[in-house]
């Protein structure tokens, strides 16, 4: 039997002091997180503490279905459609399902995701590059990516790509869990 742990998920580099890289969240019953996808393009690994979320979510493909709203948030309630306002979302192939108390989650790049708490909820995740995943978000930054985002993976791809250690790397990147909040 094969056993998983983190760093059968995440590369080496981020081994160092890698919870460094999560992100927390509280939130009370019936909270909602509207439709968007994560803003580095990043894989994301969702762990469910305490009661339970409702995601739906939508392959990268879909997006065009979603009305887009700026760089990674979308105007359609994947909950209670509006097919008159947003007739093409009739072609999107949405995904729902709940995550319960001590459940995994995870989500390609660019995953269009919808989440709603069911209950009081702790949960956090961990967002991470593979090298390939911090060069297609690089490629990104031509189609819309806003600087700043591009500035925080390119800092990832310096340490995936050219191995600059995450230690020297995460000094110019700590701030990135501010903006994205």
């Amino acid at each position: 039997m094969h056993q998983l742990s983190l760093t059968s998920f995440l590369s080496e580099w981020y081994w160092y002091k890698w919870w460094r890289y999560c992100q927390f969240f509280l939130g009370s019953s019936n909270s909602i997180t509207p439709l968007h996808f994560d803003c580095l393009l990043t894989n994301n690994i969702f762990f469910q503490i305490v009661g339970r979320k409702q995601f739906t979510i939508l392959l990268p493909e879909n997006a065009k279905y979603c009305y887009r709203k700026g760089w990674r948030w979308f105007l359609v309630n994947p909950e209670n459609p509006d097919f008159n306002k947003y007739p093409e979302y009739k072609n999107a192939r949405p995904i729902k399902f709940i995550v319960n108390p001590g459940e995994i989650l995870y989500m390609p790049p660019g995953t269009l995701h919808h989440v709603r708490s069911l209950d009081m909820s702790i949960s956090f995740n961990i967002d991470w590059h593979t090298r390939k995943s911090s060069l297609n978000a690089l490629a990104a930054s031509v189609k819309g990516m806003p600087i700043q985002n591009s500035y925080y993976n390119f800092l990832l791809a310096m340490g995936l790509v050219f191995k600059i250690p995450s230690q020297v790397i995460f000094k110019f990147y700590k701030s990135y869990l501010n903006y994205v909040s």
